[in-house]
């Protein structure tokens, strides 16, 4: 991705949420998302979580999740998250920050489980929770659907785009307030 014109290509953030709306619509490299939680010693815990679809205009962002991993109770506690994704063919990576919520109730939430497609149930409705001994005797599964939705309220988001050999890189910063309305942007050294 040449940039020509810097200014005028980063002076408007909603480029990049289109871009990442399109990946999550197509199924491309940016849907792949790593995302963070704290963990019970206060160590950081990582995963990639597929962007299941999102809001740009809002700056929200939406995930899918059995309701009894570790990192829905890490959110719960300590709802801050940071978001890392990567697009090997643009060159381009994002870090998104803002605070997660879990849903498991309401129209959202609903409109994700009834989403859901077969194959997508037998994620959620394990006997067996994320994490724990596998057991074969207890293997299988169950009636109780175990899905959450975790909606993640980006606050900042970060881009470095990086160049073809011999170019600039360009990194730029862009504040958000709780309504996904752009309070700053910013060029950074990349």
């Amino acid at each position: 991705m040449k940039i020509e014109d810097p200014l005028d290509f980063f002076e408007d953030d909603m480029s990049f949420w289109t871009k990442l709306a399109e990946h999550a619509r197509e199924q491309k490299e940016m849907q792949r998302m790593v995302l963070s939680s704290v963990g019970t010693e206060g160590k950081p815990q990582l995963r990639t979580m597929i962007l299941r679809s999102l809001k740009p205009r809002e700056k929200t962002l939406f995930f899918y999740t059995d309701s009894r991993s570790d990192k829905v109770e890490q959110w719960q506690k300590k709802p801050f998250c940071e978001a890392l994704a990567y697009s090997h063919s643009n060159l381009m990576q994002l870090r998104l920050s803002g605070n997660i919520k879990i849903l498991e109730q309401g129209d959202l939430f609903d409109q994700a489980k009834d989403g859901l497609v077969p194959h997508q149930h037998k994620d959620y409705n394990s006997k067996l929770a994320p994490g724990s001994i596998y057991d074969s005797s207890q293997a299988g599964l169950s009636e109780t659907l175990n899905f959450a939705l975790v909606q993640l309220q980006v606050e900042h988001l970060e881009i470095l785009v990086l160049q073809p050999k011999g170019s600039e890189h360009f990194r730029w910063s862009y504040q958000y307030d709780k309504e996904g309305h752009l309070l700053k942007s910013t060029r950074l050294v990349p």
